[in-house]
């Protein structure tokens, strides 16, 4: 599969962000490895795998990379989300870049990203809504508990999904 120029410009900064990590003793260096094959086994990105083995917490993690990028961090239960804004984006495009806009100001959209230097997420919602995009930082589980809260119909096709898979036919005794 070709990888496209943003998704290699984003796994270039996540790397220098990675050893930056390790320079300033915030993980280890064999930490960094055991994210980097757990990600690379389960396609997510190594934030969230720091975070879910327990290297770093979100919040060290967020503060972390928004000091790097100077980008402001939003922690969305501060936040009034416009409902309005919501009905831009589809509940499944806000879920898969892991995103949700929060207001809009004339033509510009004021989106919380988990990956705001992703740039074809960011050009996939510029070209979605037809607006500028103004990118901030957000925890995945913020960003999460939004969709669940805006799009509650993606929720509870997500969970009906998750039982399916997770179904196991039962198989009886032939005797």
């Amino acid at each position: 599969m070709k990888m496209v120029e943003s998704e290699i410009l984003s796994l270039e900064f996540t790397d220098k962000l990675a050893k930056k990590l390790v320079a300033e003793k915030i993980i280890t260096p064999p930490q960094l490895e055991k994210a980097k094959e757990v990600g690379s086994r389960s396609q997510k990105h190594l934030g969230s795998v720091l975070i879910s083995l327990g290297y770093v917490t979100e919040r060290a993690l967020t503060d972390f990379v928004s000091e790097q990028l100077s980008m402001p961090f939003v922690n969305l239960k501060h936040y009034l989300i416009d409902p309005d804004v919501i009905t831009l984006v589809s509940a499944e495009i806000a879920y898969r870049y892991r995103f949700i806009p929060i207001f809009r100001v004339e033509d510009v959209i004021t989106v919380a990203l988990v990956q705001p230097l992703d740039l074809f997420a960011l050009d996939r919602i510029r070209f979605g809504t037809g607006h500028k995009i103004q990118p901030l930082l957000c925890s995945e589980k913020s960003i999460l508990e939004a969709i669940n809260r805006f799009y509650p119909r993606v929720n509870h096709l997500k969970g009906m999904v998750d039982e399916i898979k997770s179904y196991t036919p039962k198989v009886e005794d032939e005797e």
